[in-house]
């Protein structure tokens, strides 16, 4: 999924098949400042960051677990990417009829004291 306009709960459901979701776990990556003085100076709660915003995501490739490796050798040795592994794929089971997409961030995750979850168009 290349994430471009919307945010990482817009795109990333788009690259998955029905009954499947992207689990994102915000703590994998550090937020680009520009971001983060977004966050401040818009008082842009999580949620909302993640559903506007790339946080710094441009691309997300799924990959079979036994495949990680692998593929983050290929995107370092023929492109020179430094590729991270953010979350993973796993069953919607509450969204069985849409792909979706979920990000968690714990408490003190790039500066929101309590954490936040966004889930694909609504938010908890």
């Amino acid at each position: 999924a290349h994430i471009t306009g919307g945010g990482l709960t817009e795109n990333l459901p788009r690259m998955l098949p029905p009954r499947l979701m992207a689990r994102v776990e915000a703590d994998r990556w550090r937020l680009p400042p520009v971001f983060s003085w977004l966050r401040e100076a818009g008082m842009i709660e999580g949620p909302e960051l993640v559903r506007t915003f790339n946080c710094g995501i441009g691309m997300v490739a799924a990959v079979a677990a036994d495949a990680v490796d692998s593929a983050r050798a290929l995107l370092r040795d023929e492109f020179d990417l430094d590729a991270i592994e953010i979350g993973e794929i796993v069953a919607a089971h509450d969204q069985p009829a849409q792909a979706a997409a979920e990000v968690l961030a714990g408490p003190g995750t790039w500066g929101y004291r309590k954490g936040f979850r966004a889930l694909s168009g609504h938010f908890d």
